[in-house]
């Protein structure tokens, strides 16, 4: 099965194969040379974006991660980059692609307080070998957003 990207901006994905035990970086390619790309949305209206199609086996997964995870700071206010979080979900203790979000999550928190404040996306992907069950197809509406909140404060 092949499993289609695009990125809109946002850091270099990345990917763990079934086969492998090592999350690697995943960058997608521009399509146009000549125009101003992955751009994240909205900026420009002809931009346009890098799309990668990826072989993907039951088992491979892709973390997809916003710049409030590149951007985190640790005690001595540094931000590891696009290279430090590769680095960082590497050494995470999870045994599997869905204990990788909360492991992560916990690292970054423990480095600053202040990490994952403000407009984080995490998301993994993983292929399964199998399309949803009719009764998961009905229930996916609810799931998407009986979770989400507004945590908007005002002042």
């Amino acid at each position: 099965m092949m499993f289609t990207l695009s990125n809109a901006g946002h850091p270099a994905l990345l990917l763990l194969r079934k086969n492998t035990t090592a999350w690697s970086e995943l960058k997608l390619q521009a399509t146009d040379s000549r125009r101003v790309t992955d751009l994240p949305l909205g900026i420009l209206d002809d931009a346009t974006y890098g799309q990668v199609q990826i072989p993907f086996q039951p088992g491979d997964a892709v973390l997809c991660y916003s710049d409030a995870v590149s951007e985190s700071i640790d005690s001595d206010g540094r931000q590891p980059g696009q290279s430090g979080v590769l680095h960082l979900v590497r050494s995470l203790d999870a045994e599997a692609p869905e204990d990788v979000i909360p492991e992560l999550a916990v690292r970054l928190k423990r480095l600053s307080a202040d990490n994952l404040e403000h407009d984080v996306t995490l998301m993994i992907s993983q292929a399964t070998g199998s399309g949803p069950t009719l009764k998961d197809n009905l229930l996916a509406p609810f799931r998407l957003f009986g979770p989400v909140a507004d945590h908007t404060v005002l002042d």
